[in-house]
């Protein structure tokens, strides 16, 4: 008789733990199932991405080409600025020299003339100082 409970007991026992390795195994079942769906969109995310960070890298490589385009073009723009500058103060000299040795026979309009040239001198030489500064 106890040969018969135990056997019984044990069988009992048996059922119970197959029956909890079967729900075990179909929670294991589902949790795979989810990992493998999550696994698909992080492979097309991961394209997305990807496709979007090439996109990205060609925009800002067109970028930096149109800005040291553009900054190439300011260089000759600052040469030419420059070339003018000099040829104002050499004209706004030659009209002071001109002025003071004229001052009598011209009189005010001349003196005028000459300090609005070396207001244009100082002008200029304000603009280089702050160019050098940026610079």
């Amino acid at each position: 008789m106890i040969i018969e409970v135990s056997v019984g007991v044990i069988a009992v026992a048996v059922v119970i733990l197959v029956i909890y390795l079967i729900s075990t195994l179909r929670q294991l079942k589902k949790t795979l199932g989810q990992v493998n769906q999550t696994a698909s969109i992080l492979e097309k995310d991961t394209h997305e991405l990807l496709n979007n960070t090439n996109g990205l890298i060609s925009e800002t490589r067109a970028v930096v080409t149109n800005v040291k385009e553009k900054t190439d073009n300011m260089q000759t723009l600052f040469k030419a600025i420059d070339q003018i500058g000099k040829q104002m103060n050499e004209v706004s000299a030659f009209v002071s020299k001109a002025a003071a040795e004229n001052k009598e026979k011209l009189g005010g309009i001349l003196a005028i003339v000459g300090a609005a040239m070396n207001l244009v001198q100082e002008w200029r030489q304000n603009n280089e100082k702050r160019r050098m500064q940026d610079g």
